[in-house]
């Protein structure tokens, strides 16, 4: 039994202009009309129907629909696997930076998705934020920190991240040629390290320095963010702040 195509739009949920455009593109073509000219469906036209709109559903383009239907290969099947994984990875991406915004919002960063790249390249703050927050939210440095990067640019950002490679680059090519923490070209590294602290985030004593320093080797998520420079940079870093320290007191 045939149906007409206003029934059979009603039954699945779409429109009737819909059902007119697969017939136009030549996708479901009702094999059937009643007297009067009019479009009827067959069984066998609502079970592709059935099959294209499941395929939309998948995100499978219109003309690749038709290729599954009617030429039904192996090849086909891949194509649209691998079509379909690239989407997903493309969708997890953009949720990745969605993510990656709110995190920075919620500790007073804001930047929008575009400004991410240029401020940060490849990497990802806002899951250190969040931590720095839980850790430090109840501190004046932390209250201070959100005031100064509220109103930073993505060219600060830029500027600050530029500026944390390169001395994190510079400590691990004396650690590389096997400078000792405590050599003075190392505490001056240290010594950079904490004015860069305090220029840009909050007032960072050499006392608070060396809390920090702590840190860095007990942490594991703090070590290895150093570490990525070289393996042992936290500690050799940590070293370069204790001796800093020392050296300043007249140990």
């Amino acid at each position: 039994m045939s149906e007409l195509v206003g029934i059979v739009a009603r039954r699945h949920g779409v429109t009737v202009r819909l059902l007119h455009h697969y017939e136009a593109i030549g996708l479901l073509i009702p094999g059937d009309r009643d007297a009067a000219g009019y479009r009827r469906y067959s069984a066998a036209d609502e079970e592709r129907l059935r099959a294209i709109l499941y395929y939309r559903g998948l995100g499978v383009a219109l003309q690749d629909i038709g290729a599954l239907l009617d030429h039904p290969d192996r090849e086909g099947w891949t194509r649209q696997h691998d079509a379909a994984r690239r989407r997903v990875e493309e969708a997890q991406g953009a949720l990745d930076q969605w993510d990656e915004v709110a995190n920075l919002r919620k500790v007073g960063i804001r930047l929008a998705p575009h400004d991410l790249p240029q401020a940060f390249g490849g990497e990802k703050p806002g899951r250190w934020t969040a931590e720095a927050r839980e850790r430090f939210g109840q501190t004046d440095a932390w209250d201070e920190a959100k005031r100064r990067t509220s109103r930073y640019s993505r060219e600060d950002w830029a500027t600050i991240r530029q500026e944390q490679h390169s001395l994190g680059d510079k400590l691990a090519a004396l650690q590389r040629s096997r400078v000792p923490a405590n050599d003075p070209r190392a505490r001056e590294l240290a010594e950079a390290h904490r004015r860069h602290i305090d220029r840009w985030f909050y007032p960072c004593s050499r006392p608070m320095h060396q809390g920090l320093a702590s840190l860095y080797v007990s942490d594991p998520r703090f070590q290895a963010y150093f570490d990525r420079h070289g393996p042992g940079l936290a500690a050799y870093l940590a070293g370069a702040i204790a001796a800093t320290a020392t050296q300043t007191s007249g140990g």
